[in-house]
């Protein structure tokens, strides 16, 4: 994501990801800022994330194992693509 910053991030896969790392992403997302594993120092980042999955994430919001708060930051614009 350091990489990427001032880009695009993409993200496959999204409904996959678990529940730490979906905290971890949506902080991302909110605050703009990222610290290096093992490192002290948060940095600033400015990136467009791009995500994709083929769950139903509408489902797992519901299930409860999705993160609803993340979902909200992710889903401003939404393309379903019919199976």
């Amino acid at each position: 994501m350091e990489t990427a910053n001032g880009g695009t991030f993409f993200l496959d896969e999204i409904g996959e990801l678990a529940a730490p790392m979906q905290v971890k992403l949506r902080r991302l997302r909110q605050e703009q800022e990222l610290r290096r594993g093992g490192g002290n120092q948060l940095q600033r980042v400015e990136l467009r994330v791009v995500a994709a999955t083929n769950r139903d994430l509408d489902r797992m919001l519901r299930e409860g194992t999705f993160r609803e708060d993340l979902f909200y930051r992710l889903n401003v614009i939404a393309v379903k693509v019919p199976p």
